[in-house]
């Protein structure tokens, strides 16, 4: 989300005492819906108040030798999709996220946007010494392999709450985000026991227009590019 955009939620925020973690597993297995299914599940939370959303997302991980896998399941009753464009402002619409900080320190991240039309937004960001942000938009990840498609019943299972008579009667869809990173365009690939920071974001817009933003690790503002509150991905 590179909208900068800053709410003062005082009397609700969430603040969080500590950053969530997740065990991002390497595979050689090919990556098919079952083997999507059995790997370990996070869930993405409001990202003002950590409370549980109205409309779940779901979020699963792996890598390999070679890239970050990373792969969503959003819950959706409307879905508002505008873009159709490289690096359009897809974070003014639906649009699953993902930012990544291979180092840790905070110095730089990697930001990805994914919408539900398949299109990409991605971005280098750089913090110099607590400076405001560089954004860098003419990067572009090279080999960046991206897919969405709309989840059948088995998906049903890594939702917590979801309604399959909404699903069959097509009140509402289960859809399925694939981000396929490689690690050459991040410039550096991690081997197993290795952390990096990371977190996941989810921007929705209901037909009235409202919007309704997640996060893995909550911020307790309505701001994404917060490296210090970035979750612990975990190579293992």
């Amino acid at each position: 989300m590179t909208l900068h955009t800053t709410t003062n939620h005082s009397a609700a925020s969430f603040h969080p005492s500590h950053v969530p973690a997740y065990d991002c597993v390497f595979t050689t297995a090919p990556l098919t819906e079952e083997y999507w299914l059995s790997l370990p599940k996070l869930s993405l939370a409001e990202v003002v108040t950590g409370e549980k959303p109205a409309l779940e997302t779901a979020a699963s991980l792996c890598w390999t030798t070679t890239s970050l896998h990373i792969r969503f399941w959003c819950l959706d009753d409307h879905v508002f999709s505008p873009y159709q464009d490289h690096d359009d402002p897809l974070y003014e619409a639906d649009v699953v996220e993902c930012f990544i900080d291979p180092e840790g320190q905070g110095n730089f991240h990697y930001e990805f946007n994914l919408s539900p039309n398949n299109i990409v937004f991605d971005s280098k960001i750089i913090n110099k010494n607590g400076e405001p942000y560089e954004f860098h938009t003419e990067w572009d990840a090279q080999d960046l392999v991206t897919s969405v498609h709309e989840g059948g019943l088995d998906d049903l299972s890594m939702m917590d709450n979801a309604d399959k008579n909404k699903i069959a009667s097509e009140q509402s869809k289960l859809l399925v985000y694939d981000l396929d990173i490689p690690f050459a365009a991040l410039g550096s690939a991690p081997s197993k026991g290795q952390e990096w920071r990371i977190n996941l974001f989810r921007i929705d817009q209901d037909k009235e227009g409202a919007r309704a933003f997640t996060a893995w690790s909550p911020t307790g503002e309505i701001k994404f590019h917060v490296p210090a509150l970035f979750g612990k991905l975990q190579f293992v």
